[in-house]
């Protein structure tokens, strides 16, 4: 081991050496991150819709997103994207969440809103990727940083009201984003 230590210090090697094992390494870990972890067949839905000062009620995919802006909530006329798409591919650092999550882009600029809005959110409790919840009460809605693919951050919107007879579950958002019905 000497004699090699010595030979390789001698002989200039030694970043050479480095060199060949750090490009072994990458090899070897090649196959451990997936930079595109989304599916070409996943499903992504998209809806638009005209957001006005004077306030908008939105209901997207035939009733399973509700948003409504209250007057006063923006300043100027803007575009609302509404994005729907499967997340049964995506693990959540033990949160039990459904199955589908919603993306919301206000505007060019992602808007902060100058009011809150509320949320409705339709919830269907075979739909959880690790088991249907013990109740609808331990529901809430969770906001997903930076984004749904590679989640670093996941918060709860705080108290939400949910209403087991239309199967909604309810929050106030004060700007766009990632959301998902989750477990507590």
């Amino acid at each position: 081991m000497k004699t090699l230590c010595n030979f390789l210090r001698t002989t200039k090697l030694v970043p050479l050496v480095l060199v060949s094992i750090f490009g072994l390494f990458i090899v070897a870990c090649q196959d451990i991150y997936d930079p595109n972890p989304v599916e070409a067949s996943e499903e992504i839905v998209k809806e638009s819709f005209l957001l006005t000062p004077a306030g908008t009620k939105i209901i997207a995919f035939s009733g399973t997103l509700e948003i409504d802006f209250p007057a006063g909530v923006i300043g100027e006329t803007t575009y609302i994207d509404i994005f729907s798409y499967s997340l049964s591919h995506v693990g959540y650092y033990n949160h039990n969440m459904m199955k589908r999550g919603f993306g919301i882009e206000i505007g060019d600029n992602q808007l902060n809103l100058l009011d809150l809005a509320t949320l409705r959110m339709k919830f269907n409790l075979n739909e959880f990727m690790d088991g249907v919840p013990e109740s609808e009460g331990s529901l809430t809605i969770y906001r997903v940083y930076p984004d749904v693919y590679y989640p670093t951050y996941i918060v709860s919107l705080g108290e939400c009201c949910v209403d087991g007879s239309c199967q909604m579950i309810s929050s106030c958002i004060e700007k766009g984003g990632n959301f998902i019905v989750g477990v507590k």
